[in-house]
């Protein structure tokens, strides 16, 4: 499974002619094949054109022997069970990275001169570890959720009502499960009352909370993590909030945590920053274009984000109303060590 690890070791990949990345996500219907893969060789054309108006031959031959070598690669890109695949190919060797991810990725074709990773962290910070609390009548079951797969953790049995005894045991373990795994969500999914219950008495405290009055016992692991997917997102874009909030009115005081690219990008060249925002909706340039001059007009987020990869500082690309108050920080801030 995909981890932060991962990514850094695919941001090392360079080349000097660039590296062409390709995202794609599985269609969900047969139909909506033909229609991802006429996105998917809408992006390709436009990447085409980008290196040939770079006047470059070389570049432009290289690129034209990579498609064509990769053809078979990217044929695969819409087929298997993955919600997203990624290839990365550079042009100067004849190496080719194909990458399944648990999470969908978009719709990109990008020439950079390494991969370009900024749809992988964003599928990785929405794949983030949660818990998971499903009420089931007669017992309780604690689990994992990350990047779209449930693990269990454990099972507590009440033949009638939740006990009191029963209730801080499952508290304790989801507290210690929450450290362990780094939970910033749970969900809580039960029948009526018992599923509001359990948010109350035995959700960490520091998590956002979810809860999905509905039944889901019997539901097996895939058809689980599909069905507390909507209320995941949606903790997500709570946690984005109040992540935002405490970062910019640290930056407004100046005590721990810096506003802007400039600043950001200096913080993380000391290796200061613990935690780097970006406006994940922002329409910044989607990656470097290729000119006689040399690469131009390159994502400003991807540099700041592969700066963040190497120092070992944690990423999100906020979404949803939360990059609002981002924008007078032209969509960038950071928290500090």
């Amino acid at each position: 499974m995909l981890n932060w690890d991962d990514i850094r070791a695919i941001d090392r990949i360079a080349d000097p002619l660039g590296v062409v990345s390709v995202y794609a996500d599985r269609p969900e219907t047969s139909a909506g094949r033909l229609v991802r893969a006429v996105s998917l060789a809408g992006e390709l054309r436009g990447l085409d054109a980008d290196v040939a108006a770079s006047g470059d031959r070389e570049l432009s031959a290289a690129h034209r022997r990579c498609m064509e070598r990769i053809r078979p690669a990217l044929l695969r890109m819409l087929d298997g069970r993955a919600p997203g695949r990624a290839l990365f190919a550079p042009l100067s060797t004849e190496e080719l990275f194909e990458v399944e991810v648990g999470m969908p990725v978009g719709m990109t074709a990008a020439l950079d001169t390494t991969a370009y990773v900024r749809p992988l962290v964003a599928a990785t910070d929405e794949g983030r570890p949660a818990g998971v609390i499903v009420a089931e009548g007669r017992s309780t079951r604690l689990l994992s959720w990350r990047m779209g797969a449930v693990e269990v953790l454990g099972e507590y049995g009440h033949p009638g009502r939740l006990g009191a005894r029963i209730s801080r045991s499952l508290a304790a373990e989801a507290r210690a499960a929450a450290a362990d795994h780094g939970w910033t969500r749970v969900v809580v999914a039960g029948d009526g009352r018992l599923g509001h219950v359990l948010a109350r008495s035995a959700a960490p405290p520091e998590c956002e909370v979810s809860v999905v009055p509905r039944s889901v016992a019997g539901l097996g692991p895939r058809a689980l993590g599909a069905a507390v997917r909507s209320a995941l997102h949606d903790a997500q874009r709570r946690y984005e909030w109040r992540l935002v909030e405490r970062t910019i009115a640290a930056g407004l005081d100046d005590r721990g945590a810096v506003l802007g690219p400039g600043r950001t990008r200096s913080a993380l060249d000391r290796s200061e920053v613990r935690h780097l925002l970006i406006d994940a909706e922002r329409d910044y340039p989607r990656a470097g274009r290729p000119s006689e001059q040399g690469w131009v007009d390159r994502d400003p987020a991807e540099d700041l984000i592969e700066r963040a990869l190497q120092s070992g500082a944690d990423i999100t690309p906020v979404e949803g109303p939360a990059r609002r108050p981002l924008g007078a920080a032209e969509g960038i801030a950071a928290l500090l060590r």
